[in-house]
C-alpha cells in the first residue's frame, strides 16, 4: 500500500499505483548533461478504480553532473494538474537514473 498524509493527518494513498515517465538527455560535455522529462501516475485503491480521472502528470527539466559512480542531480518539475492548494511545482536532488 502506498500512503501519505496530509497536514490534517488525513491518509491519502491507495493499494494500486501506476505510472510512466519519458525522459530526454544532452550531453553538454564536461561531464554535465541537460535533461527533460514528463511523468504521469495513478495512485488508487482498487485496479478498478484506475480511471483518466486518477491520473496526474508534470513535466520538468534539470542538470546533472556525470560522476564515476553515477550522476548527480537538480531538476524541477511542474504539475500540469494543478489542484487547488498545491504549489507550482517542486525542485528535486537525484542520486543516479530512474530509468
Amino acid at each position: 500500500a502506498i500512503f501519505l498524509a496530509t497536514e490534517d493527518g488525513v491518509e491519502v494513498g491507495g493499494r494500486v499505483s501506476l505510472s510512466g515517465s519519458v525522459e530526454t538527455r544532452l550531453d553538454i560535455g564536461w561531464n554535465f548533461e541537460i535533461t527533460g522529462f514528463y511523468d504521469v501516475g495513478s495512485v488508487t485503491e482498487t485496479f478498478e478504480a484506475v480511471g483518466k480521472e486518477t491520473f496526474r502528470d508534470a513535466v520538468g527539466m534539470g542538470l546533472r553532473y556525470i560522476t564515476p559512480i553515477g550522476p548527480i542531480g537538480f531538476l524541477y518539475g511542474i504539475k500540469l494538474d494543478r489542484q487547488e492548494n498545491e504549489g507550482f511545482g517542486r525542485l528535486h536532488f537525484a542520486l543516479g537514473y530512474t530509468f
